[in-house]
């Protein structure tokens, strides 16, 4: 199987292993399927503000789930994630 993105393997993934835990941060437990359900949820909103490929979004948010949805939902539209240490 080849994918050309992480949007791919992640829509893959999420057909392949829907119920099955892909992040758990604490007491927080999301599926392939939530985090695909998150991920394009997260990806149109950015969508509709305006990011496309090739933008740069510098990013502060703290451990946890978030980060790796925001990292895909960007990632899944072309776009460049620049953290931001909040320390």
């Amino acid at each position: 199987m080849q994918w050309h993105s992480l949007g791919e393997l992640l829509d893959w993934s999420a057909g392949q292993y829907a119920h099955k835990p892909l992040f758990i941060a604490g007491a927080q437990t999301l599926s392939f399927a939530e985090v695909q359900r998150q991920v394009n949820k997260t990806a149109n909103l950015l969508a509709s503000v305006g990011i496309e490929k090739g933008a740069h979004v510098a990013v502060m948010l703290p451990n946890g789930v978030d980060f790796p949805i925001l990292w895909l939902a960007l990632a899944k539209l072309g776009a460049v994630m620049i953290p931001v240490n909040i320390n």
